[in-house]
């Protein structure tokens, strides 16, 4: 709690980086947010108290946020800057790392990249809830996307792969690793 209102107390602050933040709950991040609207840079590693409200409150007052890693934040399930549905506003997000966020699923994914269309970087590694279904969004909306990993999402298919394939030449690193339904014949279309 004292090093959250530490940070607070420096309103110009631009780059938060914590390391093993079991620490960290929706109040710590509620206070950051409120206090230190002109954040570009956040890195919350195995904060796992946090959840999605405080999240929404951090990326709808800190509007010049640009990279977001939410590694380990178990209960983050989307990135929205809307309660509902609808209609979105766009994050400047470029930068986006939800490795090991199992609460992640399709339709967590769907908001995220309808919110995000300036995503360059966007890392999905072992969350484990993602299907093709939630893959086909991605070209959709981040058609300027240049790196995505799904290792470990064990229900992509080549299916998805197909549509990641509309990204063309954008896409310049992709990571399958440990996508165990994936095959030759999905790596071939997304090779073209």
């Amino acid at each position: 709690r004292c090093i959250v209102r530490r940070l607070c107390s420096a309103q110009n602050l631009r780059k938060v980086s914590l390391s093993d933040g079991a620490w960290m709950t929706d109040k710590g991040l509620l206070m950051l947010a409120r206090r230190c609207p002109e954040l570009t840079n956040v890195q919350l590693h195995g904060c796992s108290a946090v959840s999605d409200s405080a999240l929404f409150e951090l990326v709808t007052r800190a509007t010049n946020l640009n990279h977001l890693d939410l590694t380990g934040c178990v209960k983050i399930s989307c990135v929205s800057v809307t309660p509902g549905p609808e209609p979105p506003r766009r994050l400047l997000l470029q930068y986006l790392d939800l490795t090991d966020c199992a609460a992640v699923d399709d339709g967590g994914l769907r908001v995220i990249v309808r919110n995000c269309p300036q995503l360059v970087y966007l890392y999905l590694r072992r969350c484990t809830k993602i299907t093709d279904a939630g893959i086909k969004f991605i070209p959709s909306f981040c058609s300027g996307l240049r790196e995505l990993s799904v290792s470990d999402c064990m229900q992509v298919t080549d299916f998805g792969l197909y549509e990641l394939a509309k990204l063309g030449a954008t896409l310049r690193y992709l990571s399958v690793a440990k996508c165990v339904r994936v095959s030759d014949a999905g790596l071939k279309v997304i090779a073209r």
